[in-house]
């Protein structure tokens, strides 16, 4: 049998984008999928318009306001599938984004989560790309995977989202790899983002955010300091002999 997938759906106020980022889901070509919608106390309407449109076809769950990390939680509580994902309710998957990741994750057994570049689309078209999965600028750099990444559910752990400023989604895959999870990169940029007025904008303290998120991981640091800063100085003079021929 199929193992189940879960798709998370977490909502605050977006009525307006929701039934998309459902339908996307349903029109998954893999067809084993539990939708589950956490509405984080939404003053719109959005679950009235949930429960009217999908009724049973989809759970619905209400929480009083909380923020995204509670709401990323309880979805993973809820969840009763393998592997699970999140997707923003103003977001869309290409209808083979499951069944792609999937495939990728059976043929690499080491990996514990598939992640795909991201295509924008709304106030902006552009492909966002997305390195091979790599620990060291995971760690010394800084983001480069998504929450919609599939996930093995089993190889979560203890592992759960922190109530954050922002990057909630690179605290969590940080917390994975301390417990020994690595990931796999799928090419295609099957995870379609929705760019628009209301999206959440990029913090004005970021390098601040990425560096007291980085000091609560010294294992890590310490493990991949050296390595990065070896790359590092191996780049400026590759840079500074292009430099120089020119």
């Amino acid at each position: 049998m199929k193992p189940l997938i879960s798709i998370i759906i977490p909502s605050f106020n977006y009525r307006k984008y929701i039934q998309a980022a459902v339908d996307s889901a349903r029109a998954q070509t893999y067809n084993n999928i539990e939708i589950i919608v956490i509405d984080d106390g939404s003053t719109d309407d959005t679950v009235n318009l949930l429960k009217t449109q999908y009724g049973k076809k989809i759970t619905v769950l209400q929480l009083k306001h909380a923020g995204v990390a509670t709401v990323r939680n309880n979805g993973i509580k809820t969840a009763k599938g393998e592997y699970f994902m999140f997707l923003d309710a103003d977001d869309m998957l290409e209808k083979t984004y499951v069944a792609a990741c999937l495939n990728k994750l059976t043929q690499h057994p080491e990996a514990d989560y598939c992640y795909t570049p991201t295509r924008s689309f709304g106030d902006s078209t552009e492909i966002h790309s997305a390195i091979d999965f790599d620990p060291v600028p995971l760690v010394m750099s800084g983001p480069y995977i998504h929450a919609g990444a599939l996930t093995r559910r089993a190889k979560v752990g203890a592992a759960r989202f922190r109530d954050l400023p922002a990057l909630e989604d690179w605290d969590f895959f940080l917390q994975l790899l301390s417990q020994g999870s690595i990931g796999v990169r799928l090419a295609e940029p099957l995870y379609l983002w929705r760019q628009h007025g209301e999206s959440r904008g990029r913090h004005p303290d970021i390098q601040k955010i990425i560096k007291q998120i980085r000091c609560d991981y010294p294992a890590l640091v310490a493990k991949y300091r050296l390595t990065w800063l070896k790359r590092r100085s191996v780049a400026i003079v590759r840079a500074a002999a292009r430099k120089v021929m020119r």
